[in-house]
């Protein structure tokens, strides 16, 4: 279940109501359209804390917080949710030219999730995991990569993902400047021979030609 955009009772509800029906962990989005400050989004948390029985992830979307009245979650309040029963996981990110690195504060106390793409950093400042917009393209990807973040072979990791997003990055950027949202998933896919349904509008599906580029890459790649 994921709690986007609400006041803290609403989300409490949603979070009762995911519980009951059988959900095991939430992720919850930061309630960025009040222009919350540090104080509030501890309050924020540790209120759905005390009030459900799962775990919750934090998701710390910085890019919605973009205004002087928005904030994101902070290393030094994320320090203040330790003792919090059920708030167990960070997806961590922050703004361009902040420190990253601060997850070393606390990534002892809960698991840190990466969500920039810089899945090395993150296991080398104590992380536990990663967002890859591909494990459900080719599982075997990640299936590679993840074992060797966990063994701290952390040069032979980043070369297989450099080589990965590399052959990719060309043709994702075009695919993207066409239309926005889960299309290149989906064309990814279908090349691969396991297409999954259309696209939701407004969002374009790939076309035949798109599709015909990645299936080429993924052959190159050795993908199938």
């Amino acid at each position: 279940m994921v709690s986007k955009q609400k006041n803290t009772l609403h989300t409490i509800e949603d979070a009762k109501r995911a519980q009951d029906l059988g959900a095991i962990g939430l992720q919850i989005d930061l309630p960025f359209f009040h222009h919350s400050n540090q104080d509030d989004l501890v309050r924020h948390f540790s209120d759905i804390s005390n009030a459900i029985d799962v775990g919750v992830m934090i998701y710390n979307t910085h890019w919605f917080c973009q205004n002087p009245q928005s904030e994101y979650m902070q290393a030094d309040t994320l320090l203040k949710l330790k003792d919090t029963e059920h708030i167990v996981t960070i997806k961590w990110g922050v703004p361009q030219g902040e420190d990253y690195d601060q997850m070393r504060r606390f990534s002892t106390d809960f698991n840190v999730i990466d969500n920039t793409g810089q899945w090395v950093r993150c296991y080398k400042n104590g992380g536990a995991g990663y967002i890859s917009s591909l494990i459900a393209v080719y599982p075997p990807h990640d299936l590679e990569i993840r074992p060797l973040l966990e063994q701290g072979k952390y040069e032979e990791a980043q070369k297989k993902i450099d080589r990965v997003n590399t052959a990719l990055k060309d043709w994702s950027e075009k695919a993207h400047r066409v239309s926005g949202g889960y299309r290149l998933g989906k064309g990814m896919l279908a090349a691969l021979g396991r297409p999954v349904g259309p696209t939701r509008p407004p969002t374009l599906p790939c076309t035949e030609q798109e599709i015909s580029e990645i299936k080429t890459i993924f052959e190159e790649l050795g993908w199938r």
